[in-house]
């Protein structure tokens, strides 16, 4: 009788930790890139990674804590000798984000909005025939809300969508040649909903 109780409930107990990460890739062109290249269109290229672990606190909420990591290249075809400005750089950044469950009873499919803070440092660098010619740093916070689709795949298993959604970022930014040489605070919107931006992932639950 007793065994029996102890399976049951080991069987009952909810999975109230998650720890899971998404990952996003694109490639386009791009209007208005910061640096040598604004106002000018650019290919870019870019890899995002975002690993996280959260744990559940209500029915159709969670919270924890998220990395994130991105890197993009961005070319600038000349007229001139036929060769490029090329634009590399990466970011670093953490922070915290909450779900909520807008449909916590279904089991097919979870629509969920993730808001989130984050901070980030990044770093990129122009260079004309491998000459660098600027550099451009940031240090920034980051308010972002983002839906998510969440597909179980088995109980402890899920297939995550994360698209991208609305974000406001406040920082300062340093530019300019090696020493830095001019400074500014900056403060951005962005409500584009942005498809080259979409993250996949797998979440662990235990």
């Amino acid at each position: 009788m007793l065994t029996n109780t102890v399976k049951i409930f080991a069987q009952e107990t909810p999975h109230i930790w998650f720890v899971g990460g998404t990952v996003g890739f694109g490639h386009s062109k791009n209007q208005g890139i910061d640096g040598a290249f604004s106002g000018q269109e650019g290919r870019q290229t870019r890899f995002i990674f975002s690993p996280y672990i959260g744990r559940v606190v209500h029915k159709r909420w969670d919270a924890g804590i998220q990395f994130n990591s991105s890197y993009a290249k961005t070319r600038e075809a000349l007229n001139e000798d036929n060769h490029e400005l090329v634009d590399e750089g990466w970011s670093l950044g953490g922070g915290l984000f909450f779900r909520y469950n807008m449909n916590p009873n279904q089991e097919k499919i979870h629509f969920v909005l993730e808001p989130s803070v984050n901070f980030y440092y990044g770093t990129s660098e122009t260079k004309n025939r491998d000459v660098s010619i600027s550099r451009f740093e940031t240090t920034s916070l980051v308010l972002g809300l983002n839906p998510l689709c969440i597909l179980p795949l088995a109980s402890e298993l899920k297939f995550l969508i994360r698209l991208d959604g609305i974000n406001f970022s406040f920082g300062k930014a340093k530019f300019g040649t090696e020493s830095f040489t001019r400074k500014r605070n900056f403060s951005n919107f962005n409500g584009l909903f942005d498809l080259t931006q979409t993250q996949v992932g797998v979440e662990v639950s235990f």
